[in-house]
């Protein structure tokens, strides 16, 4: 808790001077990292549940890299990867909220019946839309408000490709996972309710060894 107020503290004010000295670059890009950064609760809210810790951790991570090291302290310019390795993380982390929110549907209401390979589709699809999006978003500011966001038309590919590995591996974890679940899994992708959730609606769980398997 104490890492996301700290973290929110500086959003905020980073946020505000981009704001005063007409930094709309900026100013957006703190306004999109509150709102990654509180996604994760207004999910919760949703689903009346916890939302997975692993997820929180990973878009706290992706706002500091992208905001703070790769905007704030120009490591998009410096280090020539710094932008690939961003989208990379783009497709994971999207994959990973998509993955989670589907399954924990598909958990909590009796009438969607969705097999392993829709769901893993189902996060995949989500993540290169996302990406996709992005891009536009990219190409819209650099044309009408001068941004040098993307550079040649390959860049543009090469951030999709990039969108499209991590939802991929993500997705074919997520299949894996709703086909053979394993306690391993369990524990990295949900909260302590939701697995609580989970031993109640699914009596086929036992405990063995100390671990939770199908």
């Amino acid at each position: 808790m104490g890492i996301y107020l700290s973290y929110f503290v500086f959003i905020v004010v980073i946020g505000t001077a981009s704001y005063f000295v007409s930094n709309v670059l900026d100013f957006a890009l703190s306004l999109l990292a509150l709102l990654l950064m509180f996604s994760p609760a207004l999910i919760r809210k949703d689903f009346r549940a916890d939302f997975p810790s692993l997820i929180d951790t990973l878009i706290l991570v992706y706002l500091f890299l992208g905001t703070y090291l790769g905007s704030f302290k120009s490591f998009f310019e410096e280090i020539w990867w710094w932008d690939i390795l961003l989208h990379l993380l783009m497709g994971i982390n999207i994959a990973l909220i998509s993955f989670s929110i589907i399954f924990r549907l598909k958990e909590v209401k009796a009438h969607v019946q969705l097999s392993p390979f829709m769901i893993a589709s189902f996060s995949f699809a989500i993540s290169m839309a996302a990406g996709g999006i992005w891009e536009i978003i990219e190409y819209i500011l650099d044309t009408f408000f001068g941004f040098e966001l993307q550079q040649p038309h390959p860049d543009t590919m090469i951030d999709l490709i990039f969108v499209f590995i991590g939802g991929l591996v993500v997705s074919a974890g997520g299949y894996l996972y709703a086909k053979y679940p394993r306690a391993n899994m369990i524990e990295l992708m949900f909260s302590k309710e939701e697995i609580e959730i989970l031993k109640e609606d699914h009596p086929e769980f036992k405990k063995e060894k100390g671990r939770m398997e199908l």
